[in-house]
């Protein structure tokens, strides 16, 4: 949310350009998904590399299902924050951002 709303003049800069509401949230939006996932990935791969030996050990029952719910549900509901984030910096008036800028 704060970096979204530090980007508020670049919005607003956008915004008068032509750029419509919508583009900017999904142009927003993509951004920190990306990041998120990237964050999620390199989290998890890191996490197998920590626990290989403990998993190559004989009679190891590893839970997967519960590891990939798990790890995508972290992911949903990062989506679902940074979707509130960019929605709360897209709405209102841009206007007063783009004279500050």
């Amino acid at each position: 949310v704060r970096n979204a709303m530090e980007r508020r003049g670049e919005l607003a800069i956008l915004r008068a350009l032509g750029y419509r509401r919508g583009a900017l949230f999904g142009l927003m939006l993509s951004e920190h998904a990306t990041l998120l996932l990237m964050g999620v990935v390199c989290g998890a791969v890191s996490a197998c590399v920590a626990v290989l030996p403990s998993l190559a050990s004989p009679g190891a029952e590893v839970p997967y299902a519960g590891i990939a719910l798990l790890i995508v549900g972290i992911f949903l509901s990062g989506v679902a924050w940074i979707g509130v984030g960019c929605y709360t910096a897209t709405r209102g008036a841009l206007l007063p951002s783009l004279r500050n800028e």
